[in-house]
């Protein structure tokens, strides 16, 4: 089953009023669009269309994390039969996990390569292993990978999930 895109499902989450969980998630910002932003801010001569731009740039940035900590609350990760069944078989739902024989880690045993192009592309960029980043971002990044790859990345997980 496929999940709505992000922006989709965040916007349905705040229009219809429903709680987050107060753990908090630090959003990763690159370089690039930081520079990109302060690029497009910095050209408009107009300091109404910068400040407009900027405030943009900040409702954008407020959605995606109001979108990965409802991602990574109980009712979606974690209760998940797919992600609870990948957790355990993968790492017995140990998020600082790492495999011996790879460069896998994490709860969802990433590799280092995937979990930068995956994290980068789900917007929490800055991690260079998957246990270097906290369980809310391993999840929010296992979501994504679940809606824009689907379940093929743990398809040899044993026996299946």
């Amino acid at each position: 089953m496929r999940f709505r895109t992000p922006t989709i499902v965040a916007a349905a989450v705040m229009a219809a009023g429903a709680m987050l969980p107060a753990t908090p998630v630090l959003a990763q910002v690159s370089n690039d669009e930081v520079s990109a932003t302060l690029a497009s801010v910095s050209v408009a001569a107009d300091p109404a269309v910068a400040e407009a731009a900027l405030a943009a740039e900040n409702a954008r940035a407020a959605q995606l994390e109001a979108f990965y900590r409802w991602v990574s609350s109980p009712p979606i990760v974690a209760r998940h039969r797919f992600f609870v069944c990948v957790k355990w078989r993968e790492s017995h739902n140990n998020y600082q996990a790492k495999n011996r024989r790879s460069s896998a880690s994490g709860a969802y045993q990433y590799l280092d390569s995937t979990w930068r192009n995956h994290s980068r592309a789900a917007g929490f960029a800055g991690y260079r292993s998957a246990r270097s980043a906290p369980p809310e971002v391993q999840d929010a990044v296992a979501y994504w990978t679940y809606d824009h790859v689907g379940r093929s990345p743990w398809r040899s997980t044993r026996r299946g999930c």
